[in-house]
């Protein structure tokens, strides 16, 4: 699969229109819980891909700085990015306090943690 392929998956991906290269959609990978977050890997590049090639997942996207343009323009987009990065908070027992002054927050779990928390 050539870069320029893989760029446009990403978008797609974001969109909802296409499925990562394990046949995931975005919205099912949102959706999975603390224990399949935990045991499966390779997901992880598909929600927050870089600028260069994956040491651990030849499949999965590389950002450039037309995709990075799309995620600043486009509103739907940055979104679903902020949504991902909600469910990694979560998983990790923090949680993001948005206003003026956003902050990033352990969740009061009382004495429960659950997800990579309780690792």
């Amino acid at each position: 699969m050539s870069d320029s392929t893989k760029q446009n998956k990403i978008l797609e991906f974001y969109l909802g229109q296409q499925p990562d290269s394990q046949g995931r959609a975005i919205e099912d990978i949102w959706s999975w819980d603390y224990q399949k977050l935990e045991s499966v890997h390779n997901y992880i590049q598909w929600l927050f891909p870089l600028r260069e090639k994956s040491r651990f997942n030849s499949s999965a996207p590389i950002l450039n700085d037309e995709i990075i343009q799309a995620f600043r323009t486009s509103e739907e987009l940055r979104n679903r990015l902020l949504h991902s990065f909600k469910v990694m908070l979560a998983f990790y027992g923090l949680q993001c306090r948005e206003g003026e002054n956003a902050e990033i927050v352990n969740l009061d779990f009382g004495q429960k943690q659950i997800g990579f928390a309780s690792l």
